[in-house]
Protein backbone atom coordinates (compact mmCIF):
# COMPACT_ATOMS: atom_id res chain seq x y z
CA UNK A 1 0.00 0.00 0.00
CA UNK A 2 1.46 3.41 -0.72
CA UNK A 3 1.37 5.99 2.23
CA UNK A 4 -1.37 8.22 -0.20
CA UNK A 5 -3.78 5.16 0.79
CA UNK A 6 -2.45 4.42 4.60
CA UNK A 7 -4.86 5.98 7.37
CA UNK A 8 -2.98 7.89 9.83
CA UNK A 9 -4.28 4.46 12.30
CA UNK A 10 -2.79 2.21 10.34
CA UNK A 11 0.50 3.89 9.86
CA UNK A 12 0.75 4.58 13.60
CA UNK A 13 0.03 0.86 14.18
CA UNK A 14 2.41 -0.29 11.66
CA UNK A 15 5.41 2.09 13.12
CA UNK A 16 5.97 1.79 16.71
CA UNK A 17 8.69 4.88 16.18
CA UNK A 18 5.86 6.52 14.94
CA UNK A 19 3.02 6.11 18.07
CA UNK A 20 6.04 7.38 20.36
CA UNK A 21 7.67 9.79 18.54
CA UNK A 22 4.73 12.30 18.86
CA UNK A 23 5.66 12.70 22.74
CA UNK A 24 9.52 12.51 22.02
CA UNK A 25 9.49 8.78 23.66
CA UNK A 26 11.83 5.64 22.11
CA UNK A 27 9.93 2.72 20.85
CA UNK A 28 11.61 0.17 22.56
CA UNK A 29 12.40 -0.36 26.19
CA UNK A 30 14.79 -2.97 27.94
CA UNK A 31 13.12 -6.21 27.83
CA UNK A 32 13.42 -8.11 31.35
CA UNK A 33 14.43 -12.01 32.03
CA UNK A 34 11.40 -14.05 32.27
CA UNK A 35 12.43 -15.60 34.90
CA UNK A 36 12.43 -12.08 37.11
CA UNK A 37 9.51 -11.58 39.47
CA UNK A 38 7.07 -9.00 38.73
CA UNK A 39 5.54 -7.00 41.04
CA UNK A 40 1.74 -6.37 40.98
CA UNK A 41 -0.83 -4.30 42.93
CA UNK A 42 -4.48 -4.14 42.55
CA UNK A 43 -6.68 -0.79 43.43
CA UNK A 44 -10.09 -1.85 43.61
CA UNK A 45 -11.11 -5.57 44.43
CA UNK A 46 -14.73 -5.56 43.90
CA UNK A 47 -16.70 -7.89 41.91
CA UNK A 48 -14.55 -6.92 38.92
CA UNK A 49 -11.14 -6.72 40.45
CA UNK A 50 -11.90 -10.10 42.34
CA UNK A 51 -12.36 -11.68 38.73
CA UNK A 52 -8.95 -10.29 37.74
CA UNK A 53 -7.27 -11.12 40.86
CA UNK A 54 -8.18 -14.05 40.79
CA UNK A 55 -6.83 -14.77 37.39
CA UNK A 56 -3.67 -12.86 38.00
CA UNK A 57 -2.39 -14.81 40.77
CA UNK A 58 -2.39 -17.83 38.68
CA UNK A 59 0.38 -16.34 36.63
CA UNK A 60 3.58 -17.75 36.87
CA UNK A 61 6.97 -15.52 38.14
CA UNK A 62 4.16 -12.51 39.26
CA UNK A 63 3.42 -11.80 42.66
CA UNK A 64 0.37 -9.62 44.13
CA UNK A 65 2.30 -7.10 46.77
CA UNK A 66 -0.24 -4.95 47.65
CA UNK A 67 -4.47 -4.36 48.00
CA UNK A 68 -5.78 -1.22 47.71
CA UNK A 69 -9.60 -0.99 48.61
CA UNK A 70 -11.74 1.84 50.01
CA UNK A 71 -13.68 -1.06 51.91
CA UNK A 72 -12.10 -3.16 54.51
CA UNK A 73 -14.30 -6.52 53.88
CA UNK A 74 -13.10 -6.21 50.20
CA UNK A 75 -9.49 -6.15 51.32
CA UNK A 76 -9.48 -8.50 53.26
CA UNK A 77 -11.46 -11.61 50.96
CA UNK A 78 -8.30 -10.32 48.33
CA UNK A 79 -6.02 -10.94 50.99
CA UNK A 80 -6.92 -14.70 51.60
CA UNK A 81 -6.47 -15.60 48.10
CA UNK A 82 -3.04 -13.77 47.93
CA UNK A 83 -0.15 -15.84 48.91
CA UNK A 84 1.96 -13.47 50.19
CA UNK A 85 2.56 -12.46 53.87
CA UNK A 86 4.88 -9.70 53.42
CA UNK A 87 1.58 -8.31 51.70
CA UNK A 88 0.63 -4.47 51.86
CA UNK A 89 -2.95 -3.10 52.34
CA UNK A 90 -4.60 0.67 52.52
CA UNK A 91 -6.61 2.60 51.59
CA UNK A 92 -4.44 5.29 49.51
CA UNK A 93 -3.65 4.12 46.14
CA UNK A 94 -0.33 6.44 46.13
CA UNK A 95 0.70 4.19 48.32
CA UNK A 96 0.60 1.47 46.13
CA UNK A 97 2.52 3.75 43.51
CA UNK A 98 5.15 4.76 46.50
CA UNK A 99 5.82 1.04 46.45
CA UNK A 100 9.20 0.35 44.62
CA UNK A 101 8.68 -3.36 44.91
CA UNK A 102 5.87 -3.12 42.50
CA UNK A 103 6.18 -2.84 39.08
CA UNK A 104 2.74 -2.84 37.18
CA UNK A 105 -1.28 -1.91 38.77
CA UNK A 106 -4.23 -3.46 38.16
CA UNK A 107 -6.91 -0.63 38.86
CA UNK A 108 -10.51 -1.58 39.15
CA UNK A 109 -11.86 0.73 40.54
CA UNK A 110 -15.01 3.15 39.42
CA UNK A 111 -14.57 4.94 35.95
CA UNK A 112 -13.90 8.20 37.72
CA UNK A 113 -10.67 7.36 39.05
CA UNK A 114 -9.24 5.76 36.10
CA UNK A 115 -7.51 8.77 34.58
CA UNK A 116 -5.95 10.14 37.16
CA UNK A 117 -4.70 6.48 38.98
CA UNK A 118 -3.07 5.88 35.19
CA UNK A 119 -1.51 9.21 34.66
CA UNK A 120 0.14 9.20 38.44
CA UNK A 121 1.05 5.49 38.04
CA UNK A 122 2.83 6.21 34.99
CA UNK A 123 4.58 9.22 36.26
CA UNK A 124 5.61 6.68 38.99
CA UNK A 125 7.27 4.26 36.40
CA UNK A 126 4.56 1.51 36.61
CA UNK A 127 2.90 -0.34 33.86
CA UNK A 128 -0.83 -0.59 33.98
CA UNK A 129 -4.03 -3.16 33.42
CA UNK A 130 -6.67 -0.29 33.47
CA UNK A 131 -10.32 -1.45 33.24
CA UNK A 132 -12.83 -0.24 30.56
CA UNK A 133 -14.38 2.44 29.96
CA UNK A 134 -11.02 3.71 29.69
CA UNK A 135 -11.81 7.13 31.01
CA UNK A 136 -15.03 9.30 31.41
CA UNK A 137 -14.20 12.69 29.87
CA UNK A 138 -12.23 12.90 26.18
CA UNK A 139 -9.97 15.15 28.11
CA UNK A 140 -8.64 12.22 30.38
CA UNK A 141 -8.35 10.05 27.34
CA UNK A 142 -6.10 12.31 25.77
CA UNK A 143 -4.16 12.49 29.32
CA UNK A 144 -3.75 9.26 30.00
CA UNK A 145 -2.73 8.25 26.36
CA UNK A 146 0.40 11.43 26.61
CA UNK A 147 1.17 10.14 29.98
CA UNK A 148 1.72 6.17 28.62
CA UNK A 149 3.80 7.62 25.78
CA UNK A 150 5.83 9.75 27.72
CA UNK A 151 6.87 7.84 30.65
CA UNK A 152 7.44 4.83 28.08
CA UNK A 153 4.71 2.62 30.05
CA UNK A 154 2.80 -0.31 29.04
CA UNK A 155 -1.12 -0.16 29.16
CA UNK A 156 -3.31 -3.11 28.26
CA UNK A 157 -7.50 -1.64 28.33
CA UNK A 158 -9.15 -4.29 29.76
CA UNK A 159 -11.23 -6.11 27.26
CA UNK A 160 -10.42 -9.63 27.67
CA UNK A 161 -12.41 -10.59 24.29
CA UNK A 162 -9.38 -9.42 22.41
CA UNK A 163 -7.54 -12.33 24.33
CA UNK A 164 -10.14 -15.13 23.42
CA UNK A 165 -9.36 -17.81 20.99
CA UNK A 166 -13.07 -16.81 19.17
CA UNK A 167 -12.16 -13.14 18.69
CA UNK A 168 -8.96 -14.16 17.05
CA UNK A 169 -10.96 -16.50 14.96
CA UNK A 170 -13.50 -13.35 13.71
CA UNK A 171 -10.36 -10.78 13.28
CA UNK A 172 -9.51 -13.64 11.21
CA UNK A 173 -12.06 -14.42 9.05
CA UNK A 174 -12.49 -10.90 8.57
CA UNK A 175 -8.89 -10.33 7.17
CA UNK A 176 -9.48 -13.21 4.76
CA UNK A 177 -11.46 -11.67 2.84
CA UNK A 178 -14.34 -14.09 2.74
CA UNK A 179 -17.32 -11.48 4.03
CA UNK A 180 -16.81 -9.16 1.32
CA UNK A 181 -17.57 -5.52 1.42
CA UNK A 182 -19.22 -5.07 5.31
CA UNK A 183 -21.91 -2.73 4.92
CA UNK A 184 -23.45 -3.48 8.94
CA UNK A 185 -22.32 -4.96 12.05
CA UNK A 186 -25.62 -5.82 14.65
CA UNK A 187 -24.53 -5.47 18.02
CA UNK A 188 -26.81 -6.33 21.29
CA UNK A 189 -26.85 -6.74 24.71
CA UNK A 190 -29.59 -7.96 26.82
CA UNK A 191 -29.68 -8.65 30.56
CA UNK A 192 -32.26 -8.96 33.45
CA UNK A 193 -30.82 -10.88 36.28
CA UNK A 194 -29.82 -9.01 39.72
CA UNK A 195 -26.00 -8.46 38.89
CA UNK A 196 -26.91 -7.72 34.98
CA UNK A 197 -28.84 -4.82 35.97
CA UNK A 198 -26.25 -3.29 38.13
CA UNK A 199 -28.27 -4.44 41.55
CA UNK A 200 -25.54 -5.52 43.36
CA UNK A 201 -25.83 -6.04 47.17
CA UNK A 202 -25.07 -3.55 49.80
CA UNK A 203 -23.58 -4.75 52.79
CA UNK A 204 -25.31 -4.56 56.12
CA UNK A 205 -22.43 -2.47 57.71
CA UNK A 206 -21.93 -0.29 55.00
CA UNK A 207 -21.50 2.97 56.26
CA UNK A 208 -19.76 6.48 55.48
CA UNK A 209 -16.90 5.93 57.42
CA UNK A 210 -16.81 2.54 56.43
CA UNK A 211 -16.25 2.86 52.74
CA UNK A 212 -13.73 6.37 53.00
CA UNK A 213 -17.19 7.78 51.55
CA UNK A 214 -15.06 11.64 50.81
CA UNK A 215 -12.16 9.36 49.22
CA UNK A 216 -14.62 7.73 47.02
CA UNK A 217 -16.17 10.86 45.72
CA UNK A 218 -12.93 12.24 44.59
CA UNK A 219 -13.22 15.32 42.58
CA UNK A 220 -16.91 14.37 41.17
CA UNK A 221 -19.49 16.94 42.91
CA UNK A 222 -20.00 16.25 46.70
CA UNK A 223 -23.05 14.18 47.61
CA UNK A 224 -24.39 13.14 51.24
CA UNK A 225 -23.99 9.42 51.66
CA UNK A 226 -25.84 7.00 49.46
CA UNK A 227 -24.99 3.40 49.54
CA UNK A 228 -26.06 3.32 45.82
CA UNK A 229 -23.59 5.21 45.09
CA UNK A 230 -20.46 3.37 46.37
CA UNK A 231 -21.75 0.00 45.82
CA UNK A 232 -24.14 0.69 42.40
CA UNK A 233 -21.87 3.39 41.24
CA UNK A 234 -22.64 2.31 37.37
CA UNK A 235 -26.73 3.68 37.65
CA UNK A 236 -24.73 7.49 38.18
CA UNK A 237 -23.69 9.60 35.29
CA UNK A 238 -20.79 11.10 37.56
CA UNK A 239 -18.75 7.94 38.10
CA UNK A 240 -19.39 5.98 34.75
CA UNK A 241 -20.54 6.22 31.25
CA UNK A 242 -23.96 4.24 31.83
CA UNK A 243 -24.74 1.07 29.24
CA UNK A 244 -22.21 2.59 27.01
CA UNK A 245 -18.84 2.03 28.53
CA UNK A 246 -19.74 -0.96 30.76
CA UNK A 247 -21.29 -3.07 28.23
CA UNK A 248 -20.99 -1.68 24.38
CA UNK A 249 -17.48 -0.63 24.87
CA UNK A 250 -16.68 -4.89 24.69
CA UNK A 251 -18.52 -5.39 21.90
CA UNK A 252 -17.90 -2.29 20.13
CA UNK A 253 -14.01 -2.73 20.79
CA UNK A 254 -14.39 -6.56 19.91
CA UNK A 255 -15.69 -5.17 16.64
CA UNK A 256 -12.99 -2.67 16.05
CA UNK A 257 -10.19 -5.61 16.80
CA UNK A 258 -12.04 -7.47 13.99
CA UNK A 259 -12.59 -4.49 11.16
CA UNK A 260 -9.98 -2.04 12.72
CA UNK A 261 -12.86 0.33 11.51
CA UNK A 262 -11.45 2.85 14.20
CA UNK A 263 -13.35 6.21 15.40
CA UNK A 264 -16.69 6.64 13.91
CA UNK A 265 -17.40 9.66 11.94
CA UNK A 266 -21.35 10.26 13.41
CA UNK A 267 -23.23 8.70 15.96
CA UNK A 268 -27.20 8.79 17.53
CA UNK A 269 -28.43 7.47 20.52
CA UNK A 270 -31.67 6.79 21.91
CA UNK A 271 -32.71 5.26 25.45
CA UNK A 272 -34.07 6.28 28.83
CA UNK A 273 -35.14 3.87 32.03
CA UNK A 274 -37.90 2.06 30.79
CA UNK A 275 -37.61 -0.45 33.73
CA UNK A 276 -35.36 0.17 36.59
CA UNK A 277 -37.24 3.02 38.76
CA UNK A 278 -34.84 2.36 41.58
CA UNK A 279 -32.74 5.75 41.41
CA UNK A 280 -30.61 5.19 38.36
CA UNK A 281 -29.64 7.87 36.23
CA UNK A 282 -28.08 5.98 33.18
CA UNK A 283 -30.97 4.82 30.96
CA UNK A 284 -31.90 0.89 30.96
CA UNK A 285 -32.57 0.65 27.30
CA UNK A 286 -29.95 2.13 24.76
CA UNK A 287 -30.04 2.55 21.16
CA UNK A 288 -27.40 3.45 19.01
CA UNK A 289 -26.01 3.47 15.45
CA UNK A 290 -22.18 4.34 14.71
CA UNK A 291 -21.34 5.42 11.01
CA UNK A 292 -18.49 5.20 9.08
CA UNK A 293 -19.67 6.95 5.25
CA UNK A 294 -16.53 6.57 4.12
CA UNK A 295 -16.25 3.34 4.51
CA UNK A 296 -19.75 2.60 4.05
CA UNK A 297 -20.06 1.08 7.33
CA UNK A 298 -22.85 1.05 9.67
CA UNK A 299 -22.87 -0.43 13.09
CA UNK A 300 -26.34 -0.55 15.32
CA UNK A 301 -26.24 -1.29 18.91
CA UNK A 302 -28.68 -1.99 21.82
CA UNK A 303 -29.19 -2.69 24.89
CA UNK A 304 -31.96 -4.00 27.21
CA UNK A 305 -32.32 -4.46 31.04
CA UNK A 306 -35.58 -5.72 30.78
CA UNK A 307 -35.26 -8.71 28.86
CA UNK A 308 -32.22 -11.50 28.20
CA UNK A 309 -34.16 -13.88 25.55
CA UNK A 310 -32.61 -12.26 23.01
CA UNK A 311 -28.74 -12.62 24.59
CA UNK A 312 -25.77 -10.95 23.06
CA UNK A 313 -25.48 -10.54 18.87
CA UNK A 314 -22.44 -9.95 17.19
CA UNK A 315 -23.37 -10.09 13.73
CA UNK A 316 -20.88 -8.46 10.43
CA UNK A 317 -22.81 -8.53 7.54
CA UNK A 318 -20.54 -8.69 4.16
CA UNK A 319 -21.64 -8.55 0.89
CA UNK A 320 -20.81 -12.08 0.04
CA UNK A 321 -20.88 -13.21 3.43
CA UNK A 322 -22.34 -12.75 7.04
CA UNK A 323 -20.43 -13.78 9.82
CA UNK A 324 -22.00 -14.36 13.48
CA UNK A 325 -20.20 -14.21 16.07
CA UNK A 326 -20.87 -16.66 20.01
CA UNK A 327 -18.87 -15.12 21.68
CA UNK A 328 -18.55 -18.53 24.12
CA UNK A 329 -19.39 -21.07 21.18
CA UNK A 330 -17.61 -20.02 18.61
CA UNK A 331 -17.99 -18.48 14.72
CA UNK A 332 -20.41 -19.07 11.70
CA UNK A 333 -19.97 -17.90 8.19
CA UNK A 334 -23.25 -17.61 6.18
CA UNK A 335 -22.35 -16.89 2.43
CA UNK A 336 -24.96 -14.97 0.97
CA UNK A 337 -27.44 -15.42 -1.84
CA UNK A 338 -26.49 -19.26 -2.52
CA UNK A 339 -29.33 -20.56 -0.75
CA UNK A 340 -32.11 -22.03 -2.90
CA UNK A 341 -34.90 -19.96 -3.79
CA UNK A 342 -38.03 -20.95 -1.29
CA UNK A 343 -40.90 -21.32 -3.67
CA UNK A 344 -43.32 -19.83 -1.17
CA UNK A 345 -41.17 -16.52 -1.51
CA UNK A 346 -41.89 -16.32 -5.85
CA UNK A 347 -44.47 -13.34 -6.79
CA UNK A 348 -46.42 -16.11 -7.81
CA UNK A 349 -46.61 -18.00 -5.39
CA UNK A 350 -47.52 -15.42 -3.04
CA UNK A 351 -50.79 -14.04 -5.21
CA UNK A 352 -51.52 -17.90 -5.29
CA UNK A 353 -51.18 -17.69 -1.09
CA UNK A 354 -53.47 -14.55 -0.99
CA UNK A 355 -56.35 -15.09 0.58
CA UNK A 356 -59.40 -13.91 -1.02
CA UNK A 357 -61.83 -11.16 0.45
CA UNK A 358 -63.20 -12.12 3.45
CA UNK A 359 -61.51 -15.69 3.65
CA UNK A 360 -58.16 -15.60 6.52
CA UNK A 361 -54.86 -16.23 5.48
CA UNK A 362 -53.39 -20.00 6.23
CA UNK A 363 -52.05 -20.48 9.93
CA UNK A 364 -48.83 -22.04 8.36
CA UNK A 365 -47.16 -23.28 5.20
CA UNK A 366 -46.40 -26.61 4.46
CA UNK A 367 -43.74 -28.02 5.69
CA UNK A 368 -42.03 -28.19 2.17
CA UNK A 369 -42.81 -24.70 1.53
CA UNK A 370 -41.22 -23.52 4.61
CA UNK A 371 -38.04 -21.38 4.70
CA UNK A 372 -35.26 -23.19 5.76
CA UNK A 373 -32.55 -21.71 7.96
CA UNK A 374 -29.49 -21.38 6.02
CA UNK A 375 -26.48 -23.46 6.71
CA UNK A 376 -23.34 -22.40 7.40
CA UNK A 377 -20.29 -22.55 4.85
CA UNK A 378 -17.92 -22.90 7.94
CA UNK A 379 -17.75 -22.98 11.91
CA UNK A 380 -15.12 -22.75 14.12
CA UNK A 381 -15.85 -23.78 17.38
CA UNK A 382 -14.51 -22.10 20.80
CA UNK A 383 -13.13 -25.69 22.28
CA UNK A 384 -11.18 -26.79 18.25
CA UNK A 385 -9.70 -23.04 18.54
CA UNK A 386 -6.01 -22.81 19.15
CA UNK A 387 -5.03 -21.37 22.62
CA UNK A 388 -4.09 -18.27 23.57
CA UNK A 389 -2.96 -16.52 26.57
CA UNK A 390 -4.94 -14.66 28.77
CA UNK A 391 -5.39 -11.20 29.05
CA UNK A 392 -3.41 -10.28 32.13
CA UNK A 393 -0.90 -12.56 30.99
CA UNK A 394 -0.63 -10.87 27.92
CA UNK A 395 -0.11 -7.85 30.13
CA UNK A 396 2.52 -9.18 32.13
CA UNK A 397 3.88 -11.10 28.90
CA UNK A 398 4.63 -7.34 27.32
CA UNK A 399 5.97 -5.79 30.93
CA UNK A 400 8.54 -7.93 30.50
CA UNK A 401 8.84 -7.75 26.60
CA UNK A 402 8.59 -4.15 26.18
CA UNK A 403 6.11 -5.17 23.30
CA UNK A 404 2.59 -3.66 22.76
CA UNK A 405 -0.37 -5.15 24.22
CA UNK A 406 -3.41 -6.39 22.45
CA UNK A 407 -5.47 -3.57 23.53
CA UNK A 408 -2.83 -0.88 24.28
CA UNK A 409 -3.70 2.98 24.60
CA UNK A 410 -4.44 4.03 21.10
CA UNK A 411 -7.14 1.13 21.21
CA UNK A 412 -8.58 2.65 24.47
CA UNK A 413 -8.51 5.98 22.92
CA UNK A 414 -10.71 4.90 19.89
CA UNK A 415 -12.83 3.06 22.08
CA UNK A 416 -13.16 5.69 24.57
CA UNK A 417 -14.25 8.55 21.83
CA UNK A 418 -17.10 6.00 20.50
CA UNK A 419 -18.55 5.48 23.95
CA UNK A 420 -18.63 9.18 24.45
CA UNK A 421 -19.87 10.12 21.20
CA UNK A 422 -22.83 8.07 21.74
CA UNK A 423 -22.95 9.63 25.72
CA UNK A 424 -23.19 12.91 24.14
CA UNK A 425 -25.20 12.53 21.08
CA UNK A 426 -27.79 10.97 24.00
CA UNK A 427 -27.41 13.97 26.35
CA UNK A 428 -27.73 16.77 23.44
CA UNK A 429 -30.30 14.73 21.80
CA UNK A 430 -28.83 15.18 18.21
CA UNK A 431 -26.09 13.66 15.67
CA UNK A 432 -22.64 14.13 17.18
CA UNK A 433 -19.46 14.09 15.08
CA UNK A 434 -15.76 13.40 15.11
CA UNK A 435 -13.41 16.12 14.03
CA UNK A 436 -10.42 14.40 13.45
CA UNK A 437 -8.09 17.57 13.09
CA UNK A 438 -9.85 19.16 16.29
CA UNK A 439 -9.45 16.00 17.94
CA UNK A 440 -13.47 17.16 19.35
CA UNK A 441 -16.44 15.62 19.66
CA UNK A 442 -19.01 18.17 17.85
Amino acid sequence: MSDKGMTRREFMEGSALGAAAAFGAPAVLSARSPSDVVGLGIIGVGMRGSTLLREAVTIPNTQMRAVCDLYGPRRDRAAGVINNPALKMGIDYRQVLDNKDIDGIIVATPDHWHAKMAVDAAAAGKDIYLEKCMTRTLEQAKAVVRAVKQHKRVLQLGHGARSRPVQAQAREVCRSGILGHVTLVRLSNFQNSVDGTWKYPIPPDAAADAVHWERFLGDTPKKPWDPNRFFRWRWFWEYGTGIAGDLMSHQWDATNNALSMGIPETSVATGGIYQWKDGREVPDVWNVIFDYPAKGLAINYTGDFATRHLGREQTICGKNATMVVDWMGGVSVYREGVEPPDPAMTPDAARRERPAPGERPPRQRPPEQRRRAPEPIATYAADQLPEMTGHIQNFVDCMRSRARTRCNEDDGFEETVACLMSVAAFEQRRMVRWDPVKQAIV
